[in-house]
């Protein structure tokens, strides 16, 4: 079989690996990484804690990925200079400083403005989120926060089993057993929660807050650009408020409204989105392809670095291996019946990938009313279609 022909369908069976889970009912993702949780229990991974992570703040980015974790666009403080870390966990980028969990602590670099970088002692800490001088983590003991309080953002007050914190601008909000609870700068409303209904995640802003719960998107606060104006959504899951602008995730993709002067809102083609984050002027993304920026770009904050994002380990990113998805379906439909099946097709190409031939290639993969039922007939397919798939 030539060389590049073998690492084509080995692209492809990749992505249909992770397909066939999704289609057997393994679909749950509870850390949105985009890893079904059964395969990341089967695998030996954590479906609690998200392998793949991105985080967009004001003007720089990161990302957590196989090899640990990167920042890039602005850097005037060292913001985006990630230190030395021991198997991270999480990363939060905030307005000019970075903080990550790492087998040890947590650990924040850049700008020290107010004492937003000096790490208060923690116990099992398993959230950070940075505001714009301020640095919040959840940990054994609830939310504890730290850096510039000149509005009162980090006073937290008395929750009951917070599960969930997030840090905007001047202000914070959190998720407790509950309800959810802000605090800190209210002038734009941005503390004043409305009623909701079983909330299950909280993103504090610039000036403006988001929530999800069991009517959808829910957001308060400051709207000159129409950035809490929520629009028709299909059962979102996900909701990210930046300093104008707010994204969310649904069943139909990524959704942006509100300030758009540098794009920030024009949402590109995505391919299964699991992950959203606002910065100031600019979003990223973690989909099928791994990680997407688009924006502002005066500081390289959208120009996302080569990222090693492999989830099965066969040492092809996340972005090598979409590039199968470019291949027509048509020419995937193996057996020759009109569509493309990652359950009759998709396990054909699996199995000659794995030079299984004759009957072990097709048995019980062949559809109904295929074109092609024998497996002479299929062999003699994935030899008319090498030069496509080089």
């Amino acid at each position: 079989m030539p060389l590049q022909f073998a690492l084509k369908l080995l692209k492809i069976s990749s992505l249909l690996m992770l397909m066939l889970f999704s289609l057997s009912g393994h679909a749950v993702d509870t850390d949105n990484d985009g890893l079904p949780d059964d395969w990341e229990i089967e695998n030996g991974r954590n479906p609690l804690v998200a392998d793949y992570q991105v985080s967009a703040a004001g003007n720089h980015s990161c990302a957590l990925d196989d090899s640990g974790v990167h920042c890039w666009g602005r850097n005037e403080y060292g913001q985006t200079t990630v230190p030395a870390l021991s198997n991270p966990t999480q990363v939060s980028s905030g307005g000019y400083h970075t903080c990550a969990i790492d087998d040890s602590a947590v650990h924040c670099w850049g700008r020290n403005y107010a004492g937003s970088t000096n790490v208060p002692a923690l116990s099992n800490p398993t959230q950070l989120s940075l505001g714009s001088n301020h640095t919040c983590a959840l940990d054994d003991s609830g939310v504890v926060c730290w850096g510039w309080n000149g509005n009162g953002q980090a006073n937290v007050p008395a929750l009951s089993n917070p599960t969930q914190v997030s840090a905007g601008g001047t202000h914070t909000c959190a998720i407790d057993d509950s309800a959810v609870h802000c605090w800190g700068n209210y002038y734009e409303g941005q503390t004043n929660v409305p009623a909701l209904t079983n909330p299950t995640q909280i993103s504090a802003g610039e000036v403006h807050t988001c929530a999800v719960d069991d009517s959808g998107v829910v957001c308060w606060g400051r709207n000159n650009y129409g950035q809490t104006a929520v629009p028709a959504l299909s059962n979102p899951t996900q909701v990210s408020a930046g300093n104008y602008h707010t994204c969310a995730i649904d069943d139909s993709g990524v959704h942006c409204w509100g300030w758009d002067n540098y794009g920030q809102i024009d949402v590109p083609a995505l391919s299964n989105p699991t992950q959203i984050s606002s910065g100031m002027a600019h979003t990223c993304a973690l989909n099928d392809s791994g990680v997407v920026c688009w924006g502002w770009n005066e500081y390289g904050q959208i120009d996302v670095p080569s990222l090693m994002i492999d989830p099965d380990g066969d040492g092809l990113s996340a972005s090598e291996e979409s590039e199968a998805a470019t291949i027509p379906l048509q020419i995937l439909d193996i057996d020759g019946d009109g569509n493309f099946d990652a359950l009759t097709d998709g396990l054909i190409i699996l199995r000659y990938s794995f030079g299984l031939r004759g009957g072990q290639l097709i048995d019980g993969a062949v559809a109904e009313g295929s074109l092609r039922t024998s497996a002479s007939e299929v062999e003699a397919y994935f030899d008319s279609i090498m030069s496509d798939l080089d």
